[in-house]
């Protein structure tokens, strides 16, 4: 594999894992609990969220999944 090839390979997996992580951030809209921490059940900063709108966690618990 060539190294444009393994550059190709590895932003095809960040775009994938980016792809699921905002399904995953979809779903979560549509079962109520999108803005909620899967951590600790408190509410997500809207800072956070125009950042990263598809966060799971706050940001205290951001590094611990």
């Amino acid at each position: 594999m060539s190294d444009e090839d393994m550059k190709n390979k590895a932003l095809s997996d960040r775009l994938e894992l980016r792809l699921r992580e905002v399904n995953e951030a979809l779903e979560r809209m549509e079962s109520g609990m999108y803005g909620i921490c899967e951590v600790c059940q408190n509410s997500i900063y809207i800072e956070r969220l125009k950042a990263n709108p598809a966060a799971k966690t706050d940001i205290e618990h951001a590094n611990g999944i």
